[in-house]
């Protein structure tokens, strides 16, 4: 079985390996139709960082495990499933849309398997982890470019109609950190052994079991909005779960997805 024993949403027991992926616990579940979490602005205008996060999809379309672009989906970058593929990726844009670069992973992401997935950036240097594992590099990072007003959110790419795409699955343990970890880092964060908070600027756990926010776990407090009409509930196992109200929903019990 597995168990979470003191309640921090991650799996202190059992044996996930039978079924190659980690089992996170708590969760958030998109509809991949208009569902999302907006965060604060100022916490993702970096030029240096790492994210990370547990997903699991439902299909094999493009899957925005976050967004941070304008209002006409310049500047910034994403961080994403592909269609597909489905490989992880991350790519960054320039003023008027155009590619600065991107980044991606080997891994096929076959649909209800969890997998963790990480970016790290530092200066010219991006690194893609899925798993635990490096499995993307790149040296010619260019200096990421942000405007007067952008629009973070997880789950979805960019508040532009008719351009956008929304994460059809669920989404667990949302971090970002304002420091490039390292191999050995993103391997303990997998393996949910990472402990060091000196540099973590927002974690979204998504245990919050009720209301409209999702609480940062940080010291910072960069509290997220929940968009898209979602409710929360407790599935199968003694977790707290959200999800929305609409089509393709689906939540996590015990090793398995429904």
């Amino acid at each position: 079985p597995f168990d979470d024993n003191d309640g921090d949403g991650i799996w202190d027991s059992g044996n996930p390996s039978n079924n190659t992926y980690q089992y996170q616990g708590y969760a958030i579940s998109g509809d991949g139709t208009d569902d999302n979490i907006t965060v604060p602005e100022d916490v993702f205008e970096l030029q240096i960082f790492t994210m990370s996060a547990w997903v699991n999809i439902k299909d094999t379309n493009q899957n925005p495990i976050f967004g941070n672009a304008n209002s006409q989906l310049y500047y910034g970058y994403h961080f994403r499933v592909n269609a597909d593929t489905p490989n992880v990726s991350f790519s960054s844009t320039t003023f008027n849309g155009a590619a600065l670069d991107k980044v991606e992973s080997t891994t096929t992401l076959n649909t209800d398997e969890w997998h963790h997935v990480a970016v790290t950036l530092s200066g010219s240097q991006i690194d893609m982890y899925v798993d635990g594992v490096l499995e993307g590099s790149d040296t010619s990072q260019q200096t990421l470019v942000y405007d007067t007003t952008m629009y973070p959110m997880i789950g979805e790419d960019t508040v532009r109609s008719g351009y956008e795409d929304n994460f059809n699955g669920q989404i667990s343990d949302f971090r970002i950190y304002n420091t490039s970890l390292n191999s050995s880092q993103i391997e303990q964060i997998y393996n949910a052994s990472f402990e060091d908070q000196t540099n973590l600027i927002a974690q979204w756990k998504l245990d919050d079991a009720t209301g409209t926010s999702a609480a940062d776990s940080s010291t910072q407090v960069n509290d997220g909005t929940l968009n898209g009409g979602p409710v929360w509930f407790n599935p199968d196992v003694n977790i707290g779960a959200l999800t929305m109200p609409a089509t393709g929903i689906y939540h996590a019990t015990s090793g398995t997805t429904t």
